[in-house]
């Protein structure tokens, strides 16, 4: 896997992460989490990259520079969305099976339905789709989560103040993807990006979104996933028009980027499902 930076739409510099091309080959988008840097989905990457032509790219803004950055901050879903397309067109793809994992099933959702001419197949993989609580329970990490990030939105010193409070009380590590989870938590000009985009993404109904999806459609989630519920990804699967099917795997909320053997089979089995037709 090879990184690169390219130019998007209005000109911001995004990390892309991208496997060398190979003349017929079909193409793979993975859209990653907010904040999640593009390295962190290395070992999903060569798990795919013998099958597929891979890309993936660092969510724009969010975690860019550390200090010195008193510009006003503009983050949308749609922009994030554009990112995607731009990417695709960096490497002259007409059209990309996609996958988004986690905020960024959600962007893949966006993008599916405001571009599906650029993508063939989608999946989603243990999505998070700001569901409302009382037609989807939250989980606890979800109900932390919104209580903090608006708050890391409302400006810099209050996302500074947060930022230290988090030092103090960040717990043991829980997995091996910690350092990257707790990235956008570890600086407050992160945090305070990270609250500013959280803010944007909690306005998009999804629902509304998967109503207009043609294209065929997997969701996968995962038993002990702590951070987003089967029963979320139950009710977007109902609403896609196209869609295959819904399946549970073993283990956690990062089994994706893990590139665990039932993960990758679930997805090239049915990215390379010649029989279904979109």
């Amino acid at each position: 896997m090879k990184e690169i930076t390219i130019e998007s739409f209005d000109g911001h510099a995004i990390s892309v992460l991208h496997s060398d091309p190979v003349p017929g080959k079909t193409y793979v988008t993975i859209v990653l989490p907010f904040g999640l840097r593009a390295k962190a989905a290395g070992e999903l990457c060569a798990r795919l990259s013998p099958h597929f032509n891979v890309l993936t790219w660092q969510s724009r803004s969010i975690i860019d520079r550390p200090e010195g950055a008193a510009e006003e901050i503009v983050l949308t879903p749609h922009m994030h969305a554009n990112d995607m397309v731009q990417v695709l067109r960096h490497f002259r793809v007409g059209t990309s099976n996609v996958v988004g994992f986690c905020s960024g099933a959600g962007i893949a959702l966006l993008a599916a339905a405001e571009w599906p001419r650029m993508i063939d197949r989608l999946v989603l993989v243990c999505g998070e789709y700001m569901l409302p609580p009382e037609i989807c329970p939250q989980t606890n990490f979800q109900r932390e989560v919104d209580s903090l990030l608006p708050l890391a939105a409302i400006d810099r010193r209050s996302a500074a103040s947060l930022c230290e409070k988090l030092k103090i009380s960040r717990s043991k590590a829980e997995s091996e993807f910690d350092e990257e989870v707790v990235l956008p938590f570890s600086n407050s000009e992160y945090l305070y990006r990270h609250g500013i985009n959280y803010l944007t993404y909690r306005q998009v109904d999804f629902r509304e979104a998967a109503k207009s999806v043609p294209h065929r459609t997997l969701l996968i989630s995962t038993e002990n996933d702590k951070q987003v519920t089967v029963q979320s990804s139950r009710l977007i699967a109902d609403l896609l028009p196209n869609r295959k099917e819904h399946v549970v795997l073993p283990g956690d909320h990062y089994e994706i980027l893990r590139g665990r053997a039932e993960m990758v089979e679930a997805l090239t089995a049915f990215l390379n499902d010649d029989v279904l037709v979109r």
